[in-house]
C-alpha cells in the first residue's frame, strides 16, 4: 500500500475537487468514453456516482511514472490551505484522455509555442492520468506535523503530485492513523505482549520502538483504530491532566492541542480515542509504554512497561477548561510485581505510590458489601424496581459504587457508597447518563424517569456526599 499526495489548493484544482470529488460523477458519463472492461472494473461499488480525479503527464512525464506504481487500495490524501484535508482510497485507475478533456478541459504546458503544424495536444495537457476514489473522510493533518515527520524543512509544502514506498507509506498511515478511514488492517497491528520484548526493555528512540512492533506511530501517543481499538500507547509528558501511580494510569487522550501542546479545544471520542473506549467495552489489553520525559520513565530512551487493562473512562473538563477523554488503566501486575521488574531502570529518587493493599481482602469485602445491599432490595433494580429472573430464581443485580473505588475517586468499599442497580441502569450510571440529587434523591437525566425518586430501605442508609460526588462528575461529563 502506497500513500499518495494530491495538492488541491490553486483554484483550478478547488474547482476540480468541488465538481468531480464532491459532487462526483455519473455513470452515464463514464459509459460515454470507458470500455465496457474498464467499466467492470469499479461497477462493484454500491453506487452510481464515483469521485474521481486525474493528474497530468507533467514535464519528462514526471507525474506519469509515478502515477503508475498506483494500485487499488492506496490511499490518496488532499492537501491544501496548509494542510491535508481529506483521505480516500484508490478504487481503480484508467488513462482516458477524452473524457479527462471532457470533465476538467485543458490547460496550456507553460513554455511551449504553438505553431501551425503543431496539434493542441502538443502545446496543451490534461488530467488524462486518472483514478476513482471512495471512503473518503475528512482529516485535518497541518503541514508542519507532516514536516516533521518526513525530516522536510520547514520551506516545503505539497507542491505537485507524489507517492511513498510502502515503508514510508506505512510510516505516515500509523502516525496520522489513515487506516482509520478506509478499515486498513496492516501489520503487526496486535493486542498483548510482542514476541521477544519483555517488561522493563529498553528502546532508545521510537523508531525502534515501531520496529519492534510495540508501537507503531513515531510521534502518536496512541496506536488504535476506530474500528479495532487501541492496542498501544507512550506516555511522554504531552497532557497536564495525566496522573501515573506506575501501576496506575489516569491517561488523557488525543487531540485538540495546538502546535505548542497547548490544550485549545475540547477532545472527541474519535480516533485512538474511540479505540481506547473498545478496550474498556471488550477488555481488550493496552501496551504502556513510558518515556524518558515523565517522572517514572527510564534516565534514557523508551521503556516497555507491559499491558494494562481500562478500568472506565470519562469525558470531563480538563485543567485548560476543554473537555478531554480520560482512561483509567491499571496494570495487570501487581505493584509489588511491577516494581521489581522495573527496578533497573526506575529513577534513584522513586518514590512507591504505596498502595499495596491485598488484592484478595479487597474482593472479599467488595462481595460481602454487595450481596448485603442485594439482599436488602431483594435482587430490584433501586432505578427501575425491575427483578431479573436467572434460571435458579436469583436476580441479575449489581452492587454499583457511587463514588469509585480506586483512583482518582478513591471512595470507599461500604454499604453507604452502594446502590442495588440492575445491569442497564449501572452502564448508564457509571457513563454519567444520569443522577441522583443528593437533597431528594430524585432521578435526573434519564427521560423515562424524570422526576422519579430512587427506591430506598430503611435499612440501607445513602451518603449524601458521594451523590454530590457523582452529581458533579456528570455535570462535567454533561
Amino acid at each position: 500500500m502506497r500513500v499518495h499526495i494530491v495538492p488541491a489548493g490553486d483554484k483550478e484544482s478547488r474547482e476540480h475537487h468541488k465538481k468531480t470529488v464532491e459532487k462526483r460523477v455519473s455513470m452515464d458519463t463514464f459509459e460515454k468514453f470507458l470500455t465496457i472492461q474498464q467499466i467492470k472494473k469499479f461497477t462493484h461499488l454500491p453506487s452510481t456516482l464515483y469521485a474521481c480525479w486525474g493528474i497530468t503527464n507533467g514535464k519528462k512525464k514526471v507525474n506519469y511514472n509515478q502515477w503508475v506504481k498506483m494500485k487499488k487500495g492506496d490511499l490518496c490524501i488532499f492537501y491544501r490551505d496548509k494542510k491535508f484535508f481529506s483521505v480516500c482510497e484508490v478504487v481503480c485507475k484508467f488513462k482516458n484522455r477524452k473524457l479527462a478533456m471532457h470533465l476538467w478541459g485543458i490547460k496550456k504546458i507553460p513554455g511551449v509555442t504553438q505553431l501551425k503544424e503543431m496539434r493542441i495536444s502538443d502545446t496543451h495537457e490534461t488530467w488524462e492520468n486518472m483514478f476513482l476514489l471512495d471512503n473518503i473522510k475528512s482529516i485535518n493533518i497541518p503541514v508542519s506535523k507532516f514536516r516533521k515527520l518526513m525530516d522536510y524543512s520547514e520551506k516545503w509544502y505539497a507542491q505537485r503530485y507524489q507517492n511513498f514506498d510502502e515503508d514510508t507509506s506505512k510510516k505516515i498511515i500509523d502516525e496520522f492513523e489513515l487506516n482509520n478511514s478506509v478499515n486498513f488492517t496492516g501489520t503487526n497491528f496486535t493486542f498483548g505482549h510482542i514476541h521477544g520484548v519483555s517488561v522493563g526493555d529498553i528502546f532508545l528512540t521510537r523508531q525502534e520502538l515501531s520496529k519492534a512492533g510495540i508501537h507503531g506511530p513515531s510521534q502518536a501517543g496512541i496506536w488504535g483504530r476506530e474500528l479495532e481499538g487501541s492496542c498501544s500507547i507512550v506516555l511522554s509528558g504531552g497532557y497536564e491532566d495525566d496522573i501515573d501511580n506506575l501501576d496506575y494510569i489516569l491517561y488523557t487522550g488525543q487531540g485538540g492541542q495546538d502546535d505548542k501542546g497547548k490544550q485549545v479545544e475540547d477532545q472527541e471520542f474519535t480516533r485512538g480515542n474511540k479505540g481506547l473506549q473498545l478496550c474498556y467495552e471488550y477488555k481488550l489489553p493496552v501496551r504502556v509504554t513510558r518515556g524518558y520525559q515523565i517522572k517514572h520513565g527510564p534516565e534514557a530512551g523508551y521503556r516497555y512497561d507491559g499491558l494494562y487493562y481500562i478500568t472506565s473512562y470519562e469525558h470531563v473538563l480538563g485543567k485548560s477548561g476543554y473537555k478531554i477523554c480520560r482512561f483509567h488503566l491499571e496494570s495487570e501486575l501487581s505493584l509489588d510485581n511491577l516494581e521489581n521488574k522495573l527496578s533497573n531502570s526506575l529513577p534513584e529518587n522513586y518514590e512507591s505510590p504505596g498502595r499495596k493493599e491485598g488484592t484478595t481482602n479487597r474482593i472479599i469485602r467488595s462481595v460481602k458489601n454487595r450481596e448485603k445491599i442485594k439482599a436488602i432490595y431483594q435482587s430490584r433494580c433501586q432505578v427501575c424496581g425491575i427483578f431479573l429472573k436467572k434460571p435458579d430464581n436469583t436476580g441479575i443485580v449489581i452492587g454499583a459504587h457511587i463514588k469509585g473505588l480506586g483512583k482518582p475517586h478513591d471512595g470507599p468499599d461500604t454499604l453507604d457508597n452502594m446502590l442495588c442497580l440492575c445491569p442497564n441502569h449501572h452502564e448508564q450510571f457509571d457513563a454519567f447518563s444520569f443522577y441522583i440529587d443528593p437533597d431528594d434523591l430524585k432521578i435526573y437525566g434519564l427521560d423515562d424517569k424524570k422526576g422519579q425518586k430512587l427506591i430506598t430501605a430503611k435499612e440501607h442508609k445513602i451518603n449524601k456526599d458521594f451523590l454530590s460526588y457523582h452529581k458533579n462528575l456528570y455535570e462535567n461529563n454533561n
